[in-house]
Parts: C-alpha cells; structure tokens; sequence
C-alpha cells in the first residue's frame, strides 16, 4: 500500500467488489434478491471506514447492523430515487427532446443543469449512506476522522 494510504482503502475496494458482483449476481436471479443482498450490505463500506474491519467482517456486521431496519433501509433509498432520479430523467428527456428538434446546443444551460443534478444525485445518496449508517450504528467520532 501507498505511504500515507490507509489500509482500510484496501479493504474498501475490496467490500466494494462483493457487494457490487453479488447485487448484480442477485439482480440476474430474478432481482429480488439482489435487492436483498443490497439492503443486508447496506453498511458495508462504512464498517471497513470507520472500524477498520476486513472485506468479511464489514459484510458480517452490516448484516448484524441492518436487521430489523432493511424495511426502513429500502423505504430510504425508494423515496431517494423518486425524489433524484425520477427528475432527472424528466429533465433527461426534456432536453433529449428539445436537441431532437435542434432547439438546443449540446453545451447549453439545460445540459448542465442535468450533470449539476447527477451530482447533486452522487452527493445525496452519500449523504444517505452516511446518515443511515450514523443512525443504525451509532454516533462515535468515528466518521470525522474519515473527512478530516
């Protein structure tokens, strides 16, 4: 590892392998499951952050951390992707539309209104990342440290 680099970065990528490959390998098995996978693993990466835990650990306790809140867990990210992304893809195919009729330059204000959202979109699902897993794991300082 880098000098200066953590060794939880190591761990990070790695819980984000799995998670990535085993929601899309549940989302092939009729999507359900993926679903499942995603809500059970919801936390994973803020355990390998925060407590320094390895690729397994981190699955183990995001598992431990989320049961009995996956219906909430998912109720979150419901209302996130209708508030985000239901918007954007309005405002996505507005402006598909309107370069359709040659109305619109490629680099126009509409356009990047659309990236600003996708980012505002990233910063927000972070956000919620963050503030489900403050609110199922617990207050500490732990995440301070990562943004300082």
């Amino acid at each position: 590892m880098e000098a200066g680099v953590p060794a939880r970065y190591g761990a990070f990528i790695g819980v984000s392998i799995v998670i990535t490959f085993g929601v899309a390998f549940g989302m092939v098995l009729l999507i359900v499951p993926g679903i499942l996978l995603g809500l059970r693993w919801a936390l994973a990466n803020n355990f390998t952050l925060t407590r320094e835990m390895g690729v397994r650990q981190a699955l183990f306790a995001s598992v431990e951390a989320t049961e009995g809140h996956r219906v909430a867990i998912f109720g979150a990210y419901v209302v996130y992707g209708l508030g985000i992304y239901v918007p954007y893809f309005v405002l996505a195919e507005w402006i598909g539309s309107t370069q359709a009729l040659g109305s619109v330059d490629p680099w126009s204000g509409l356009r990047m209104l659309r990236i600003a959202w996708a980012s505002f979109a990233g910063i927000a699902g972070l956000a919620l990342g963050i503030g489900l897993f403050s609110a199922l794991v617990g207050r500490n300082g732990d995440l301070r440290e990562i943004f300082a």
